[in-house]
């Protein structure tokens, strides 16, 4: 009883919100399909998006609105419209809405994607270009690059002359995750081609849920809907495990330090970031491990 109670107050709240917002509409807002109380146009968005805003595009034209549930979306279908948003009105799109799973694998903002647009993000790019992305850093990621992909040949020729099954997928797959491990993390993944690694099992959750459907990302105040389907459990458990991974990484780097600066290895992006923020550039450890959610 308490709960169809709570639902039913929730559902005239919503409606009042609803028309609200409509009532507050503005006459020069881009065209678009009329949206249902509540949901918006979810229900005209099929399994693949992307397809289903080509498709409005052929009605609506390249610019027309869309309301996600409660939040309003704006859908651009070509280039010079494109260059406006991201270029000549750069400062009114450059923040990202706060997605449930963004804030949550971001560490509350703390890597350059899903950041605030401020002084803080400005500090985050300036690191990310000189230190990270350089021209110099990046000659360093061709040779463990190499390295990987001549494993990968050869774990399909041995497959090849044993005339066993080969999952290119996996192994593509084990290809990304091994060069980032290499080049974010500086260590070596484990197990063979073709065999996911403790990482790579991670991280194949993590793309899971971030393409997951939260309600609090659409309906805000109805983030309960997420409690009672598992949603956010499954979120918690998988960033805790993400967390703790990077946790593990740093402690590392922190203990081998100095044998690394004796053997005059080449810096990995957690160096890098321990390194800048030993020097007070303004970081924190979840800064580390936003940076490496990143690369």
């Amino acid at each position: 009883m308490a709960l169809s109670l709570y639902i039913l107050l929730s559902f005239l709240l919503l409606l009042l919100l609803w028309r609200q917002t409509k009532s507050k509409s503005k006459s020069n807002a881009p065209p678009g399909p009329r949206p249902l109380p509540f949901i918006g146009n979810l229900h005209q968005l099929g399994p693949i998006a992307h397809r289903s805003f080509y498709n409005l595009s052929k009605t609506y034209g390249p610019l027309f609105q869309l309301n996600l549930g409660k939040v309003p979306t704006l859908v651009v279908s070509s280039a010079s419209l494109a260059q406006q948003v991201l270029k000549t009105h750069d400062l009114a799109f450059c923040s990202r809405p706060p997605l449930v799973t963004f804030q949550e694998y971001s560490f509350n903002g703390c890597d350059i994607a899903a950041a605030a647009y401020g002084d803080h993000w400005r500090n985050l790019r300036k690191i990310f270009i000189l230190e990270l992305f350089s021209s110099k850093k990046l000659r360093t990621i061709v040779l463990p690059r190499e390295e990987e992909i001549q494993k990968m040949i050869q774990s399909i020729k041995a497959r090849a002359d044993t005339k066993s099954p080969v999952n290119i997928t996996e192994h593509m797959i084990r290809l990304t995750s091994n060069i980032i491990c290499r080049v974010a993390l500086g260590c070596k993944g484990q197990g063979e081609y073709g065999e996911r690694s403790r990482f790579q099992v991670i991280l194949g959750e993590t793309h899971a849920l971030m393409a997951s459907f939260f309600a609090a990302d659409y309906f805000p105040g109805l983030g309960w809907i997420d409690t009672l389907t598992g949603q956010t459990r499954r979120l918690k458990r998988n960033s805790r495990e993400l967390n703790e991974f990077y946790q593990e990484v740093i402690d590392q780097h922190l203990k081998n330090e100095g044998e690394k600066k004796k053997e005059g290895c080449e810096e990995d992006v957690v160096d890098v970031m321990l390194r800048l923020w030993k020097e007070g550039k303004q970081l924190s450890v979840d800064h580390i491990k936003g940076a490496v959610m990143v690369c």
